[in-house]
């Protein structure tokens, strides 16, 4: 995304990405329900213990600051990696109109559903399809162009 997008919208897509590489840096120290299940499953651990064993990896520090990264991260992160992909131009606007609305989707209340998890998340599919597909038609010539300055050829 960040590639792409570079030439025509630079310091946005710095910010945008920097911020959404943070966000997923942040993932690392969020505690992991699915491998704890899965443990437990095949070591036939006592329920009980695992529960309290989730509720008080969920309740550390260290989950709280990460998700005062995570969040904020991928929401802003992805509004402006979509803004700069609707300004750098090389997919179609509703490929930029789907990540920009991806970010929102996610603050609405009831994110833990499915539905809601399924729509944001291919939202941002969608958007991160658009960066992908304008990388795959990019000759190689024009892979690695410096940023564009305003008033220079494009």
């Amino acid at each position: 995304m960040a590639w792409v997008c570079r030439r025509r919208a630079p310091r946005l897509t710095a910010v945008g990405a920097v911020l959404s590489l943070a966000a997923f840096g942040a993932t690392a120290a969020l505690p992991n329900r699915d491998l704890m299940a899965l443990a437990a499953a095949r070591n036939d651990l006592d329920r009980s213990v695992m529960v309290a064993l989730d509720e008080a990896m969920w309740g550390q520090s260290t989950v709280a600051a990460a998700l005062l990264i995570l969040l904020p991260g991928m929401v802003i992160g992805g509004v402006l990696l979509g803004v700069a992909l609707w300004r750098s131009r090389v997919a179609p606007r509703w490929m930029a109109l789907a990540l920009i609305a991806s970010g929102p989707v996610h603050l609405v209340p009831g994110f833990g559903s499915n539905a809601v998890a399924v729509l944001g998340w291919a939202l941002t599919a969608v958007g991160y399809g658009g960066a992908s597909l304008a990388l795959l038609t990019m000759d190689n010539d024009a892979f690695d162009l410096p940023p564009v300055t305003p008033g220079s050829a494009s």
